[in-house]
């Protein structure tokens, strides 16, 4: 499964893709109004569930400077965690 956060826009997008035909892709986008911190556990939690990624992708901008440390910080502290490949997006 491959997760993607982004976090660069006042939405935040989780989406997140698997190689199983009937459910290749599911996401979350909500109208955070920037307040993507509290936010992005959340979402990723109800997206994933128990599943664990075999990367995690994150956009990096361009954006507010505030959404895009969020998103990338995230993704740096769930990919190092569960010992995946992080890559950035443009």
């Amino acid at each position: 499964m491959i997760l993607v956060i982004d976090t660069c826009t006042e939405r935040l997008l989780v989406a997140k893709r698997t190689e199983q035909p009937a459910r290749s892709d599911q996401w979350v986008n909500l109208d955070s109004q920037g307040n993507h911190a509290r936010e992005l556990l959340q979402a990723i939690g109800e997206l994933c569930g128990e599943e664990r990624p075999t990367v995690v992708g994150v956009t990096l901008g361009p954006g507010s400077f505030t959404g895009v440390r969020i998103g990338l910080a995230t993704a740096k502290g769930l990919a190092e965690g569960w010992g995946v490949p992080l890559v950035g997006l443009d």
